[in-house]
């Protein structure tokens, strides 16, 4: 969802691409590797932090909450469990949690989203090993 600096340039992998690759991973996981499959979304960002420390790339909140719906439909669409990132850094804090690049975090803000992770893969992860048929 990155696009390169500058006004108005296309994203790296479009939209629509993006949702496609997502199903066809989930497909591979699940189906040639017979994975448990989980996914995450992906977190806020700041357009303007980047461009005070001249992050060098263009990240919008537009596109994240854009591709993570993308994201959102693809994993429902294969039954994956998905754990709302974006939503966990919203209910912390956005400011306290996002560093100054407006891309990554402070140390709290990672410790936050370790723990939701952990807690994600704990219980969707032990559910979903559960529901498998055994070999």
């Amino acid at each position: 969802m990155a696009r390169e600096p500058g006004p108005g340039p296309e994203p790296r992998v479009r939209l629509e691409e993006y949702g496609a690759n997502l199903r066809q991973i989930f497909s591979i996981l699940r189906n040639d590797a017979n994975a448990i499959v989980l996914f995450a979304l992906t977190t806020p960002v700041d357009l303007a932090r980047q461009h005070a420390v001249d992050y060098g790339c263009n990240r919008t909140e537009e596109d994240v909450k854009a591709y993570n719906e993308a994201a959102r439909t693809a994993a429902a669409e294969c039954e994956v469990p998905v754990l709302d990132l974006h939503q966990v850094i919203v209910d912390h804090g956005l400011g306290e949690m996002l560093g100054e690049d407006g891309v990554h975090f402070v140390e709290e803000g990672y410790a936050v989203l370790g723990k939701a992770v952990a807690e994600f893969i704990r219980t969707e992860g032990q559910t979903a090993s559960a529901s498998r048929p055994s070999a």
